[in-house]
Formats: C-alpha cells, structure tokens, sequence
C-alpha cells in the first residue's frame, strides 16, 4: 500500500513527515535484531519533531554534508552495536527521509561511500524513484480549525 501525502500536511501540522526508503529499512534489517530494529524506527520516529530541539535534545545528530544528517545510536537494546542513520530534511515538503542505515564499525570519520549512497538515494527520491517499499509516518496533529 502506498500512502500519499500532499502539501495540506504543511499546513495542518507543525511536524515533519517521516519517510524511510526501501534500501535503508532492508539494511537496517540485515544488521538488527527485530528487537533492535524496532527501538531504531521507534527513534527515527521522533524525527517527526525536527526543527524542536527540546523534543530532540537528547539525540546525537550532525549534519555531515549539505544535504545529509547522521543520527548516531548505541547502547541499550543496540548492546555493543554503533548505528548509524542518515537522513536528509525536505523543508518545503516538510519531510524527514530515512536514506541509509549503516553499522559503525572503525573508529573516525564516516567513509565516502557512505555518503555518496545516501546522496545518491535522496536524488532518487526526489525524482520520485523509491517509492516501492518506503514507509511513511505521519505525525498526528491538531487540524488548526480544530484549536
């Protein structure tokens, strides 16, 4: 099922869409427990928030390129596990997409290609090219008539 979004979410919620494409939810099953995949969509979920630092505050995020964020996640049900989550942000849509799932391993900066995967996935994206398989998480707001 492909769930369809228009501009009217923009207007209707001061919250971000959550967007995880295909490629990033089928890589971060190949590396997580069902348990663990779990708290990581539950935490990519609160994304839904982004632009609210108080909401998001205790998240270790940075911005790595022009367009691409990292979430980085480790301890509690990830144990030793360092995971990583790049996402980039769409303000006029207001979407948050989920590009790449990505398990740490080596001390230091993240490796290119990592990077260019993840670029490369939001210019696919945008051209409207991975839509099978993404999920979408819509934040449930207040309608502004109804305040």
């Amino acid at each position: 099922m492909t769930i369809r979004h228009d501009a009217s979410h923009k207007l209707n919620s001061p919250k971000y869409l959550v967007v995880a494409v295909g490629p990033a939810k089928i890589e971060g099953r190949k590396i997580l427990t069902p348990v663990q995949y779990a708290h990581m969509v539950a935490i990519e979920k609160r994304l839904e928030d982004w632009g609210n630092r108080d909401e998001l505050a205790d998240l270790d995020i940075e911005k790595v390129t022009n367009q691409i964020w990292e979430l980085k996640e480790k301890g509690g049900p990830l144990h030793k596990k360092n995971i990583r989550v790049y996402f980039s942000v769409l303000e006029e849509s207001r979407e948050v997409v989920v590009l790449k799932t990505y398990k740490k391993e080596q001390d230091g900066q993240v490796s290119r290609h990592v990077l260019i995967s993840a670029e490369d996935r939001l210019d696919d994206y945008e051209a409207g090219l991975l839509n099978a398989g993404k999920s979408v998480h819509i934040p449930t707001a207040v309608p502004k008539n109804a305040r």
